[in-house]
């Protein structure tokens, strides 16, 4: 599997985050995980997203998942 941590949350396509205003405020991505060998995945593209403030400050309770594919 491929993996990466750090840097702006940008999805592979559409990003939901543009229609739901709540859901801008997550703009760090923890870590992304696509290309999962040995799974059934197809272009699956998985990203744990975070507030910058948020993990600037250590605190990791409020997280999002975002799913898209190529």
């Amino acid at each position: 599997a491929s993996t990466y941590a750090g840097g702006y949350a940008q999805p592979l396509q559409s990003d939901h985050r543009s229609f739901f205003e709540e859901f801008r405020r997550y703009d760090r991505c923890l870590i992304n995980i696509r290309d999962l060998n040995g799974l059934e995945t197809a272009d699956l593209n998985l990203s744990v997203l975070i507030a910058e403030s948020d993990l600037r400050e250590g605190r990791f309770g409020d997280v999002i998942l975002m799913a898209d594919t190529d």
